[in-house]
């Protein structure tokens, strides 16, 4: 790892854990367990699975940067970016591209962003 990244990223890298702030104390939130992660101005919110909602000061931008490695995430939209595993279909719906997560979330992928995801989850069924 280069000598300059982040205590942050070196963190995440080490543990395959998120570090996160709850109420003053450290938690670390296993990569596997998050949902998505969505862009909110220069915070993110990481959407857990079990349903919990952590706000990070990290931006979007800085955990695609530090995930995109593990190939485990995948960005569909500058707001968002998601647990390959959790996808369960994309399609179109009404004139957008979509990605069906298994909680049955819908979340819509960027026109940009649309051949790389249907090219990268290709073992879904993408109409």
């Amino acid at each position: 790892m280069h000598p300059k990244t982040s205590s942050f990223a070196r963190m995440i890298d080490i543990s395959k854990k998120i570090p996160l702030r709850n109420k003053g104390k450290l938690e670390y939130l296993p990569i596997e367990n998050v949902e998505h992660i969505e862009a909110a101005r220069n915070y993110s919110i990481i959407h857990a699975l079990n349903g919990t909602n952590w706000v990070s000061s990290k931006t979007l931008q800085a955990f695609d940067d530090l995930l995109n490695p593990s190939s485990q995430f995948l960005r569909l939209h500058r707001s968002y970016l998601v647990n390959l595993s959790l996808i369960v279909d994309c399609f179109y719906e009404n004139d957008s591209f979509v990605v069906l997560l298994r909680n049955q979330k819908k979340i819509r992928v960027a026109r940009r962003h649309i051949k790389r995801v249907r090219s990268t989850v290709m073992n879904v069924n993408c109409t």
